[in-house]
């Protein structure tokens, strides 16, 4: 008998399927004639034909019931395992999202900041630029010209409030 497996010897292969009834009429007929002509080829259909006839008279093997749990427990076990992973990557992605989220809501407040802060900014300017003017509006509106105002100023009547602490 010979020791090559089947799947290594395309003869083998080809009788294999000749025996199982698989090839096409064309194919049965080169098989038929190779069989005729090559001694050796029939030899190696005769051994391959023993060996199925070995197959079909030993007794069928029955799954004792530790086979079955054990192949139970394999399936539960490879199945929880896929379900953790799936948890694992549904948190990991949520996780992802969540801190994406937190960015573009903190990029947003940034912005928004950002924008208020230059627009409340630009009307302020405005009142820093005038706050000699609003300080003494009180005495600015009792003069009948500018004249006395400068007089009053180079009398020193206009004292900062930083002057005062000074004193």
């Amino acid at each position: 008998m010979n020791s090559t497996p089947p799947h290594e010897n395309p003869l083998d292969e080809t009788l294999v399927a000749y025996l199982d009834g698989e090839l096409s009429a064309s194919r049965i007929d080169e098989v038929e004639k190779q069989l005729s002509d090559d001694p050796e080829f029939r030899q190696r259909l005769q051994e391959l034909e023993r060996a199925w006839t070995m197959l079909d008279d030993l007794p069928p093997s029955a799954a004792n019931a530790s086979f079955t749990n054990s192949t139970i427990e394999m399936v539960a076990l490879t199945a929880a395992e896929d379900v953790q992973e799936s948890g694992a990557a549904e948190k990991s992605r949520r996780w992802v999202f969540s801190l994406i989220g937190l960015a573009g809501l903190g990029a947003a407040a940034t912005i928004g900041f950002a924008a208020a802060y230059s627009t409340l900014d630009t009307s302020n300017r405005q009142l820093l630029t005038d706050l000699d003017v609003i300080e003494h509006l009180d005495e600015y509106r009792y003069a009948d010209r500018i004249e006395f105002l400068e007089l009053l100023e180079q009398e020193e009547m206009f004292v900062d409030e930083e002057d005062d602490d000074a004193i």
